[in-house]
């Protein structure tokens, strides 16, 4: 039989999991973007060069502003990213961690005598036997 915790925590570990790869395709795409961006402010810098118009060089510092931001917006996923990856390696601990407490509970009961194996009172006021 299965403990609940132990139930619990691999399924937050594979949430944390999930969520961890879904951030990661996430700032992905958002690197991406900001690598068109880079791209696009760069053609705007040699159009100014050879024309030294304005109002491109405007252009090309909205540009860049906007690869800044796209930029900070991928670092917040990439910090996401991050923490589910240590969240999803604690709950697997934890769920490895409770499969032991219970196989240590078995085995002490299995070493208890037969008539030292009443269930404990909590257990048995909840209808629960083990």
């Amino acid at each position: 039989m299965r403990s609940r915790s132990m139930v619990v925590a691999a399924v937050i570990s594979l949430l944390c999991a999930l969520g961890a790869v879904g951030s990661f395709i996430r700032a992905s795409t958002l690197r991406s973007d900001a690598a068109f961006l880079m791209l696009r402010g760069s053609r705007q810098a040699a159009e100014y060069a050879s024309s030294f118009d304005g109002r491109i060089a405007e252009q090309q510092l909205a540009t860049f502003e906007q690869r800044r931001a796209v930029l900070e917006v991928a670092r917040r996923w990439q910090v996401l990213q991050l923490v589910l990856v240590m969240s999803t390696v604690l709950t697997a601990f934890a769920s490895y961690v409770f499969f032991l407490f219970r196989r240590l509970r078995e085995q002490l009961m299995d070493a208890l005598p037969e008539e030292d194996r009443a269930p404990h009172p909590a257990l048995a006021r909840a209808g629960r036997v083990d």
